[in-house]
């Protein structure tokens, strides 16, 4: 691990937020709710340093909610979602340096904004919106960008009032945006899986069934293993009290077939109504999944890894997850990460006020066991320990 650093060189009271990686930089997203505003940082890393520029605001006035970025390798573009007033705002964020620009605000008109995930549908080059509204309406859009201009296809509603926790991934062996709910109320109120087509501009969607029984309104974290071809997922079950994971495998346009449930944190009798906050992301050196989340009572921000389970295994659908750290007592502030490259980078707060830091963990990206040693190649005789070979 690297050192703290504070994002940006003022100080901003990050009280929700969203850290995206791509093309060697890292864009932190911060809503400061004291004036509802919407802060946008960039950073560089060099090793497990990271280095900020200032803070720049992409919304003035009407940053009233959840935060939500996403990267397009395509367009060398970042965008930014937000809860603007009683619509979704979308804005471009070119990168120069450590300097980010904005382009106008696109909004779409969908009700009051109270959830959103968002991921990039890399075949069609346009990004996949999940969201749900003030009436927990759930719709999904497709959102193409060209230049610095965003245009938003027509909606298509994924589940009717009184759903929650939105969820998207994108499957790119099979070219599906896979979407799911924590929490659906035209399936009984489970936590239910959708598959979208995308043609042109719109998605059609199919039911794609049940994961489990289910999350209410907090995060629902959801990420395509390209290695091992699955669906990872991730949530807080309010009737196990307890933070989950669920692997699902894509069986066909209307099928996914789901493991059972994985432990990340288990019920805390002392306070069985843990907060659910969570943020996933992937370290692809170590075939691993790394976790920030959280517990409202004391208030506690947790560093988790696990793996899904080796294909030959009796339980393949399955993941393990070890290593759990606590890394802040307090306020957690944005409490998110996101990888690129051979680091990951965490940001939270470090001090009793929400102001932001991120540090670097380095991925081991050699050859290496993870006990040092080297079995890569092959050897014409037999040498000596230490022994120097030509």
């Amino acid at each position: 691990w690297g050192p703290y650093a504070k994002i940006g060189t003022t100080d901003i009271v990050a009280n929700t937020g969203e850290l995206v990686y791509g093309n060697g930089k890292v864009v932190a997203l911060a809503r400061r709710s004291s004036d509802n505003t919407g802060h946008c940082a960039v950073g560089t890393i060099s090793g497990t340093t990271i280095t900020w520029g200032d803070w720049a605001t992409f919304e003035a006035s009407n940053c009233d909610g959840i935060v939500r970025g996403v990267y397009d390798p395509n367009s060398d573009k970042f965008i930014v979602f937000w809860k603007n007033s009683s619509n979704t705002g979308a804005k471009v964020i070119s990168v120069s340096g450590t300097t980010p620009s904005f382009g106008s605000v696109y909004a779409v008109s969908a009700g009051t904004l109270e959830g959103l995930e968002c991921c990039m549908d890399t075949d069609t080059n346009q990004i996949a919106v999940h969201m749900k509204n003030s009436s927990n309406v759930a719709n999904v859009y497709m959102v193409a960008i060209s230049g610095t201009t965003l245009t938003w296809g027509t909606g298509l509603q994924v589940a009717p009032s009184n759903s929650y926790a939105p969820g998207v991934t994108y499957d790119t062996k099979n070219n599906k945006v896979i979407l799911a709910l924590g929490y659906d109320a035209g399936n009984s109120m489970k936590a239910w899986a959708y598959i979208g087509t995308v043609s042109g501009t719109s998605i059609s969607i199919a039911s794609a069934g049940e994961i489990y029984y289910n999350t209410n309104q907090n995060r629902l974290n959801m990420l395509y293993d390209e290695e091992r071809e699955r669906i990872v997922l991730t949530a807080y079950n309010y009737n196990d009290f307890e933070m989950q994971s669920h692997v699902g495998k894509y069986v066909s346009a209307t099928s996914i077939t789901w493991g059972g449930k994985s432990i990340i944190r288990p019920k805390d009798a002392t306070n069985l109504h843990n907060s659910g906050s969570n943020n996933l992301t992937y370290d692809p050196y170590n075939n691993s999944y790394v976790l920030l989340s959280s517990k409202s009572t004391p208030s506690t921000l947790f560093y988790h890894r696990g793996k899904i389970n080796p294909a030959d295994s009796s339980e393949p659908e399955l993941m393990t997850w070890t290593d759990e750290k606590v890394l802040r007592y307090g306020n957690l502030g944005m409490g998110v990460a996101a990888q690129g490259g051979n680091s990951i980078v965490i940001a939270n707060a470090i001090e009793d006020t929400q102001i932001g830091y991120a540090k670097v963990e380095g991925l081991r990206n050699s050859t290496l066991n993870g006990d040092g040693t080297n079995y890569v190649g092959y050897s014409d005789a037999a040498y000596t320990n230490g022994q120097t070979v030509n």
